[in-house]
């Protein structure tokens, strides 16, 4: 079965993974409020929509990998990009990569009730990404191991790569 995708399409990945994301408010709690006790805040639908506002100070969720000029502030954001494109020998289909970095600040790991908040935040993704549609005939799939990345002296996270696979 073919695993490449239209080059047309590329630009529609991206948003479509955000409308998964969209509705998950859990990780929109870890990714809003810094505090220990994030999971037990309450998060209306508007808080939701300044979290994938990229206008917006608030804005948590990007279309670019990390940059550590970026980062200031003690927060949690979740990056979404195209790292890998191969485009074949036709120009019009490719392999198609989506990078995912799960960026923390290092004192907000810890979460009430022992939890992580970055590996809460990847089971979130892994849960209610793998197999997704994401257009046409493409589901998403994990390719590789997620690995732990110390981003800066103040930010460590994880990183995984997903791919695109025809159904």
């Amino acid at each position: 079965m073919n695993e490449n995708v239209n080059l047309v399409d590329i630009d529609k990945m991206l948003p479509k993974i955000a409308e998964v994301l969209f509705e998950q408010e859990d990780l929109c709690k870890l990714l809003k409020y810094d505090t220990p006790n994030a999971l037990s805040e309450s998060i209306t639908q508007e808080d939701i929509k300044l979290i994938f506002n990229q206008d917006d100070i608030s804005c948590r969720i990007f279309y670019q990998p990390f940059n550590d000029k970026i980062m200031s502030e003690k927060r949690a954001e979740l990056r979404i990009y195209i790292p890998y494109i191969n485009p074949l020998y036709n120009k019009v289909m490719s392999d198609i990569d989506i990078g995912f970095d799960i960026v923390v600040h290092n004192d907000m790991w810890r979460l009430d009730d022992s939890i992580i908040r970055p590996l809460k935040i990847l089971e979130i993704l892994i849960e209610k990404l793998n197999g997704i549609n994401i257009g046409n005939a493409f589901d998403l799939e994990f390719k590789d191991k997620c690995r732990i990345v110390f981003y800066n002296d103040n930010f460590t996270g994880y990183t995984f790569i997903m791919k695109t696979k025809s159904r």
